[in-house]
Parts: structure tokens; sequence; C-alpha cells
């Protein structure tokens, strides 16, 4: 096999591709402050952030679903004890 200028052209630009993916990667985590930008970079990470998201609405929603509760026992039961 032969090894024309056009291999060596595109050799050229795959690397070039990839050394500027590099720069990139760097000026974001650069840019936002942040070791981590994206899921892929942390698997576990993600896994335990979005199982804390869900508590955190399970949460909420449970506070949510007292008020409503207490603000019904409040409607019920104070005027009959005045």
């Amino acid at each position: 096999m032969r090894v024309t200028p056009m291999i060596l052209a595109r050799q050229a630009v795959h690397f070039i591709n990839l050394n500027a993916d590099v720069i990139n990667r760097s000026l974001e985590r650069l840019g936002t402050g942040r070791r981590i930008n994206r899921a892929h970079e942390d698997p576990p990470g993600t896994v335990l952030s979005m199982r804390l998201q869900s508590d955190i609405a399970s949460v909420e929603g449970d506070y949510e679903g007292w008020n409503r509760h207490c603000l019904t026992f409040r409607l019920l039961i104070l005027p009959c004890s005045r």
C-alpha cells in the first residue's frame, strides 16, 4: 500500500479534530468551574444525583400533601372549637 499525500492529509485532519475536542473539553471545564459537566463523565455520581432528585421530589410532594391536610383540618376543627 502506498502512502499518498491524501492519506497523510486525512490523518492530519483526524488528529487535529481529536486535539480540538480535548481543547474544547478543557475550555468547558475552565468556563464552568466544574470537573464534571456531563453525565457520562461520572456515571455513579449521576445515579446518586438522580436518586437524590427523586427523594427530594417525594419529600416535597409529601410536604404539600400534609399542608393540604392541615389546612382542611384547621378549616373543619377550629370553627367548631370557638
